[in-house]
């Protein structure tokens, strides 16, 4: 086995203590919580993620996106800016590729594509306010749960009185 591979494995059980490895972890659920979707939109004739400047020159007649008959949206990721909260901290999430990408001051610290670790960088600095970052989606995270819970518990309980006031009025019962 060669260094390089030795260094990988290494990096590799090390993000996983520390819980950032797959779409479960820690990157992705403060992408998730406090990030912002990123949508695709598109059909037969226009597929785009996002849109060309307006002001740019463009040569063709038709400068207008148009939408047809079968327009459809997607989310295929996950963007985190730390700018806003003061850190210059970016969390990149692409569901389609299953890649996760994280910079700090512009420099890629973590990398891992389709569940393989190619890049990852440790230091205590970007780590930290990783941990920060985490500790409020956890929170965050924790609240949605709860009143999800509560939703389902009342659309099963409308669900149920549906069902018996329908019976009621059926079969009298």
């Amino acid at each position: 086995m060669d260094p390089y591979q030795r260094v990988q494995e290494a990096r590799t059980l090390e993000a996983m203590k520390n819980g950032y490895m797959g779409l479960g972890g820690k990157f992705c659920l403060i992408a998730k919580r406090l990030g912002f979707p990123i949508i695709r939109q598109g059909g037969l004739y226009s597929d785009c993620t996002e849109f060309a400047d307006p002001y740019e020159f463009q040569e063709t007649e038709e400068t207008i996106h148009t939408m047809d008959d079968m327009e459809q949206t997607q989310e295929i990721g996950l963007h985190f800016d730390g700018l806003s909260r003061g850190s210059n901290i970016s969390i990149l999430v692409r569901f389609h590729l299953r890649e996760i990408i994280v910079t700090n001051e512009s420099n890629v610290v973590y990398k891992e594509v389709s569940g393989e670790l190619e890049n990852y960088a440790p230091q205590e600095k970007w780590q930290e306010k990783i941990e920060y970052f985490y500790n409020i989606a956890k929170g965050i995270d924790k609240e949605v749960k709860i009143r999800d819970k509560k939703e389902n518990i009342n659309k099963k309980e409308k669900q149920k009185n549906t069902i018996l006031e329908n019976l009621r009025k059926k079969w009298g019962i």
